[in-house]
């Protein structure tokens, strides 16, 4: 019988911009994103600061692989959601 190698395949979050962020008036807001999947930190983007039109730069980029032999499988990529956060600094 012949074996067939299991290897994970890619999922790539990338986020590039971020719209309609606010602060308190007069802030300057500094903000990074946090990717989650399964209640897992993927990682977490630089800290940019937020420009008087409300908008950021962030141009991150994280994954994780999936298998069909077990881990993280299609069924967990359907049913449990990627987060991807906003979070103020």
């Amino acid at each position: 019988m012949e074996q067939v190698s299991s290897t994970g395949r890619p999922v790539q979050i990338t986020v590039t911009d971020g719209y309609d962020l606010k602060g308190f008036k007069g802030d300057t807001p500094v903000t990074f994103i946090r990717a989650e999947f399964n209640q897992v930190v993927l990682g977490d983007s630089a800290k940019v600061t937020v420009s008087p039109e409300g908008t950021a730069k962030y141009n991150f980029t994280s994954s994780f692989e999936y298998s069909p032999e077990g881990g993280i499988t299609l069924d967990d990529l359907a049913h449990k959601p990627v987060f991807c956060k906003s979070l103020w600094y």
